[in-house]
């Protein structure tokens, strides 16, 4: 640093002709892990559209979506109480969708196993 002119490099760094493009140093992995994450379990349904198809996403986050919902940051009891409620209702969705759309598959798969020994 002692034998770089300071004045030269901060002209350099402020000419209007310097590009900076900035990258996460993992995001090579970011998204790989994005698209394995992303890939369905599930089949997607064709006849209805807003129906959610089961993600490892689900596994990770709660949703395929990456959204989660909101929370408050209060340590309250009615606040934690709803924080569990809401915990449980989406477990159960999950699940729900689990069993009606994956474990079919699963039975499937194993079913043409069975018939191929």
């Amino acid at each position: 640093m002692d034998r770089l002119d300071k004045n030269k490099l901060i002209q350099e760094i402020e000419s209007p002709h310097t590009t900076w493009k900035f990258i996460p140093p993992a995001s090579p992995h970011m998204v790989i892990e994005y698209t394995i994450n992303s890939r369905l379990l599930t089949h997607l349904p064709l006849d209805d559209i807003s129906a959610g198809v089961l993600t490892p996403k689900h596994f990770l986050l709660g949703s395929s979506d990456e959204l989660k919902p909101l929370a408050v940051m209060d340590d309250s009891v009615a606040v934690v109480k709803k924080g569990w409620e809401l915990s449980q209702i989406m477990a159960n969705i999950f699940w729900r969708h689990w069993m009606m759309s994956y474990l079919p598959t699963i039975n499937t798969i194993i079913f043409i196993i069975l018939l191929r020994k």
